[in-house]
């Protein structure tokens, strides 16, 4: 069964949205402001936090970057509740991170879409996190160990038989160790070039178009994504299709 923490200060909004998620099944904590949130999710980690924005004591926003600091709750999907007075605040949420909003008044199947879709989302990310990593287990001992075993291997042989070793041949174990370096550097760089690419595309999804703002964000995206896949000279592979637009600076 499904945790889902609302945070709302409106009683009513608050019982309406327990009734109604606990008539479809899930398990529901419920807090009327993010610090009430925050003493929660220290004891039970929710697997999706429904939030109002404007709250006191400590609004959506604080509650939301007090998640993100810490490693065990910052990948929580969070949708807000907002109404349209609060785009401001709604933009600076979405840019930290929350994955969805609800605009109030909102309708059912609204918030049991937004619910659903986003906690299947957090399933299928889990699956593809725990598929890499078995495929890491087992890719990277041999990426990896390949290579190593040329590099020790060579530098044990002019460790212990420097003496009797001719220039020629610690010349040649030499430019061996530095091919073997080479190919281990660029194992490294392929995996860590990958990891970057996952982490910048989860955080653009987890932000909605809002408005002009959030295009420039598509963009910046795009030329960051460029930046990191020229490491490896894999530019080539990587193919945008966005329509022609004219910029204009002020």
């Amino acid at each position: 069964m499904k945790t889902v923490l609302i945070v709302e200060d409106e009683k009513d909004l608050r019982f309406n949205l327990i009734e109604m998620l606990e008539g479809e099944g899930y398990n529901i904590l419920s807090a009327a402001n993010g610090i009430e949130a925050l003493e929660l999710t220290a004891h039970i980690e929710p697997d999706l936090i429904l939030s109002d924005i404007r709250m006191p004591d400590m609004d959506g926003i604080e509650l939301l970057k007090n998640l993100q600091e810490n490693s065990s709750t910052a990948n929580i999907p969070f949708i807000f509740l907002t109404a349209k007075v609060e785009m401001s605040d709604l933009r600076e949420g979405m840019t930290l991170g929350a994955d969805d909003y609800l605009m109030k008044p909102y309708k059912i199947d609204d918030v049991l879409n937004a619910v659903n879709s986003r906690l299947i989302k957090k399933d299928n990310h889990l699956k593809t996190v725990t598929d890499f990593k078995k495929m890491l287990s087992r890719k990277i001992p041999h990426e990896l160990q390949t290579p190593l075993v040329g590099i020790l291997g060579f530098a044990d042989i002019i460790k212990f038989d420097f003496d009797s070793l001719s220039k020629e041949e610690i010349k040649m174990m030499a430019e061996n160790i530095s091919k073997s370096g080479l190919r281990l550097q660029r194992r490294i760089k392929k995996f860590t070039t990958y990891m970057d690419i996952v982490s910048l595309i989860d955080k653009k999804e987890a932000m909605n178009t809002i408005d002009d703002n959030c295009e420039i964000d598509s963009v910046l995206m795009q030329i960051k994504l460029k930046s990191i896949t020229s490491r490896i000279d894999r530019r080539a592979d990587l193919v945008f299709d966005r329509d022609s637009a004219i910029l204009k600076i002020k």
